[in-house]
């Protein structure tokens, strides 16, 4: 695992240090055109699943980020740049389980309360695509890392008409009885991710434009585990972030 871990992050290293020589480029060419970029998405999130006269879990929650890029134009058509983006997740679940057996019932609800939260830097390649007028397409290639704290909390309540002999026992050997039981715990972890993803841009003059990113394919990794592994290809109104483009 160490010897995955430090090639993986040997590899980063590398494409930093073949990624410099061009922002160095760019900033020396007096021709250089500076962009800067603040875009930010939000999210609402609903998920349903399972049988209301059994069981059923309503997930419902939301979603937003923020970021702040600053690229250089290696031309009329490349740019180069890095960035800085905060997310935020917040989702409740609520769960039911309803078992009935003869005149004798057994009933859990529970809620799950969970809070990600991740500042994410990244370098990034994009590249305008002319389309009509002051319209370009920009597909944009970015490498994201971070450090990510994730909160759960966790409050199951339940009731029961069974007689002692038929209490539910858990996998971790306990018994479930009527009452209230709350766990919360904490945990962070680092990420990193690579993404490339569709952008319209229009600008209103050669200084000020609107974005919209259109979603986009993403790779991504937990704690540097190839085995956390996830790929993630989403296009949906979800995955979309508006923002301001400033050109110097």
């Amino acid at each position: 695992m160490r010897i995955i871990l430090l090639i993986m992050k040997t590899k980063i290293l590398a494409f930093v240090l073949l990624f410099s020589p061009f922002l160095a480029v760019a900033q020396m060419d007096s021709t250089t055109h500076i962009r800067i970029q603040l875009r930010g998405g939000y999210a609402d999130q609903t998920a349903t699943t399972g049988a209301a006269s059994i069981s059923a879990a309503v997930s419902q929650g939301s979603s937003w980020n923020v970021g702040l890029t600053l690229g250089a134009a290696l031309n009329r058509n490349w740019e180069v740049g890095v960035g800085v983006e905060y997310q935020r997740q917040k989702m409740e679940t609520t769960s039911s389980l309803f078992l009935p057996f003869g005149d004798e019932t057994w009933m859990a609800q529970g809620l799950t309360e969970t809070k990600v939260s991740a500042p994410v830097f990244s370098l990034y390649s994009a590249y305008y695509l002319h389309l009509c007028n002051r319209l370009y397409l920009t597909p944009r290639l970015m490498v994201g890392y971070g450090n990510a704290k994730r909160e759960n909390r966790d409050i199951i309540a339940t009731m029961t008409s069974f007689p002692t002999e038929h209490y539910i026992t858990l996998s971790s050997g306990s018994i479930m009885k009527s009452g209230v039981r709350e766990t919360s715990s904490e945990y962070e972890y680092e990420y990193f991710g690579v993404q490339l993803s569709p952008e319209l841009q229009y600008f209103f003059n050669d200084n000020i434009g609107v974005s919209l990113g259109l979603g986009g394919i993403q790779l991504a990794f937990v704690d540097w585990a190839w085995d956390s592994k996830q790929w993630i290809a989403d296009f949906s109104p979800a995955y979309w972030k508006l923002g301001l483009v400033l050109a110097f």
